[in-house]
């Protein structure tokens, strides 16, 4: 970093804990002595709902830096830069946002009229970063979540069920908001299961399914990044 004024940091994040694009940003600002302009963009699965456990520090890895942050934490990345500097580093980074104009938290991806760019080969679509929040999770089981197919954390499977359609029936069956569940067959070309044929469902998000919910108490502090 030799000779460097600073680094600009501008990539797309997903508003979830385990997306390790966060996890980057907060090593760049615990050990790079630079300024960093930090580009802000929209949370594309929205700014409204803050949704499972924070981290519990023992288990801090790549895939989870910081305690205090949900696994849905509502928060634009410069947002969540500002958190991490404030609460874990004192505020030592030099860290400069370049903020963003016209988002407002209840948006919808489809709302802001931005075209959604993969921001990994794993999150092709704006429906898979919507599935991701949850889909990640079932990857520490003994299933596929669709890794290795053109429709990742839309699909999830294994080859030993033989039933989908009954997986699918009792999935449905749970009645859960703006989801559906269609029986499936998929074969990873790698990752877990490549190779084989999985019996399994695929996600659909129901029109109406993909807005956010009303607002949620914050118990974590992140309300006090604004």
């Amino acid at each position: 970093l030799a000779g460097l004024d600073g680094l600009v940091f501008d990539i797309q994040d997903v508003g979830v804990r385990y997306y390790t694009y966060a996890t980057t940003l907060g090593i760049l600002m615990e050990q790079v002595d630079l300024p960093i302009y930090l580009l802000d963009r929209p949370n594309p699965i929205g700014g409204m709902l803050i949704e499972g456990p924070y981290l519990e520090e023992p288990f801090s890895s790549f895939v989870g830096r910081y305690p205090l942050i949900p696994v849905r934490h509502g928060l634009t990345l410069a947002e969540l830069g500002l958190f991490i500097n404030r609460k874990r580093l004192n505020g030592r980074a030099q860290l400069e946002i370049l903020g963003m104009s016209g988002w407002k938290r209840q948006m919808a991806w489809q709302e802001t009229g931005l075209p959604w760019v993969a921001a990994s080969p794993n999150l092709p679509t704006i429906t898979t970063a919507r599935l991701y929040a949850g889909m990640c999770l079932l990857e520490g089981t003994n299933l596929s979540v669709g890794r290795g197919t053109t429709q990742p954390f839309e699909l999830i499977g294994a080859p030993w069920i033989d039933r989908p359609d009954r997986l699918a029936a009792e999935l449905n069956r749970l009645n859960r908001p703006g989801l559906y569940f269609r029986d499936t067959y998929f074969k990873p070309t790698y990752d877990r299961f490549a190779g084989q044929v999985c019996g399994g469902v695929q996600v659909h998000i129901l029109p109406g399914g993909d807005k956010n919910g009303p607002v949620e108490i914050v118990r974590s502090g992140l309300h006090l990044v604004a």
